[in-house]
């Protein structure tokens, strides 16, 4: 688990690299004013699928907060494969049916 907070000054942009399981937070101040605030990611993989909320910007008034949970579901689709062990029994199994067969 990464862990950051940070600051966020008026017109700034904030830049976090986070991997694996990871939660950030951001800390916006409005106290002088409104605020704008969203989230946007780079996925570096066609295995995650994105829940992102915070696309669209959300406004903040004058001393209110938000909160915002990004959620990113991997898919592992890899195809099963046998080492050489299972291969060879798998070969004794079908040259046994094979005998079954002809006898």
């Amino acid at each position: 688990m990464t862990l950051a907070t940070t600051p966020a000054s008026p017109g700034s942009n904030i830049r976090l690299g986070l991997q694996g399981e990871a939660t950030a937070w951001v800390d916006v101040d409005s106290t002088n004013g409104p605020a704008n605030c969203w989230a946007k990611e780079r996925i570096f993989s066609s295995a995650v699928e994105v829940d992102n909320p915070c696309r669209t910007p959300q406004g903040l008034t004058m001393g209110q907060t938000t909160s915002c949970t990004i959620t990113n579901t991997v898919f592992y689709e890899g195809i099963p494969v046998l080492n050489r062990y299972g291969l060879a029994i798998l070969t004794l199994l079908m040259l046994g049916v094979g005998f079954r067969r002809m006898i």
